[in-house]
């Protein structure tokens, strides 16, 4: 099949811009956003995924003000229209590459949401490494993504209340992946256990963009992430931590550790600190304050799937549902929409002198009793 993209003088492969790389269903070429207001009042993800190998693109918009959340889900057939970033009453456009794009909900019957916003790169955009996980012999994840803090204009109505955003009010992050990703689909036959987590693993994972300004107005961005995992089967160390400052571009550290507190009735973070060990041998820390109590739990977009749903699952030529939850706090529900969520907090650099805004995600599984946390092993 040929598009309007072949067109253009971007071939990379002999292939046309119909197929990808390789026949395996979990492809997936996907963007995310999110923007939170730095007064609490109101926070906003969304995110669109391109399955070229199960013929389907569907995404998601979820809102919260306080603990509730409200979403909206959507999927379609991706033929005959596999260039369109558009599924139903969602589209998604890009002004400017790698720094201005544009998100529309259209008002629906299914919750009472709507918006029309438009992300503003604060920065220029970052890669992260390759990431690449192999389980019972097959490669379940291979991908890479770049990263863009954001702050956000446009309104978002909520409960027929409306909210307008202006620029420097809030921030967020866009990000764009592409290859193969892990939760697409249930998990394939082949895989079977080995899908599953361990019994008594513990693992432990956090995610941080920022962007920090020092008195003097200059500014600089943070990426803090990294994770831990312990089992039967060994342990492995993942460090990404970067510091992007100055003419040098970014600096490495050679090891991100994590000394954040969290509730142990839902997991949530609670603050703390994510200390770098530089090059040097020197640390360098960062101290993290949750700054605003909305926030958005990924689980109802289906990241780790959703009560027998999985990004990706083919739902017909079009499908949209909604969903609304009082408290994403709960322990109950947090357990069924699992652990990832975007919450806005304020980060410190003593070494560095910046003070700034980021988005943090965490999860951390399995027994850590110095912090107070028993071997529950949900994610």
């Amino acid at each position: 099949m040929l598009t309007a993209a072949d067109e253009q003088f971007v071939h990379q492969t002999t292939e046309t811009f119909a197929n990808v790389v390789t026949s395996d269903p979990s492809w997936t070429e996907r963007a995310y956003g999110c923007a939170i207001t730095k007064s609490g009042s109101i926070a906003l993800h969304w995110g669109l995924g391109k399955y070229t190998n199960r013929n389907v693109m569907d995404g998601f918009v979820g809102i919260s003000t306080g603990r509730a959340q409200r979403q909206i889900r959507f999927s379609r057939r991706l033929d005959p229209n596999p260039l369109d970033t558009v599924v139903g009453p969602f589209r998604y456009e890009v002004i400017e590459p790698l720094k201005t794009s544009r998100m529309i909900l259209e008002p629906t019957e299914h919750q009472p949401i709507a918006c029309d916003i438009v992300q503003h790169a604060i920065i220029g955009p970052w890669l992260e490494d390759r990431s690449y996980v192999q389980r019972a012999f097959r490669r379940v994840q291979d991908e890479m993504r770049y990263i863009m803090p954001t702050t956000t204009t446009g309104w978002i109505e909520y409960e027929g209340q409306r909210f307008d955003l202006s620029e420097g009010d809030n921030f967020g992050f866009r990000d764009h992946s592409w290859g193969v990703k892990q939760n697409t689909g249930p998990a394939a036959p082949e895989i079977g256990d080995r899908a599953r987590m361990p019994p008594g693993l513990k693992f432990r994972m956090t995610w941080l963009p920022a962007v920090l300004e020092r008195p003097d107005g200059g500014s600089y961005r943070v990426h803090l992430f990294g994770w831990e995992a312990e089992s039967a089967r060994g342990t492995q160390t993942v460090n990404e931590s970067q510091i992007f400052d100055g003419p040098n571009g970014a600096v490495h550290a050679r090891a991100t550790i994590n000394r954040m507190t969290f509730d142990p009735a839902n997991r949530e973070p609670l603050g703390g600190q994510l200390v770098l060990i530089m090059e040097d041998g020197s640390e360098r820390p960062f101290h993290i304050e949750v700054a605003a109590e909305p926030r958005v739990g990924l689980g109802l977009g289906l990241y780790h799937g959703y009560r027998g749903h999985y990004h990706g699952e083919a739902r017909g030529k079009l499908f949209v549902e909604g969903e609304h939850v009082l408290n994403t706090g709960d322990p109950e529900t947090s357990r069924e929409i699992h652990q990832l969520r975007d919450i806005l907090v304020r980060v410190t650099d003593p070494v560095g002198g910046g003070t700034g805004w980021g988005i943090i995600n965490t999860e951390i599984v399995g027994a850590w009793p110095e912090l107070g946390l028993d071997d529950s092993p949900w994610r």
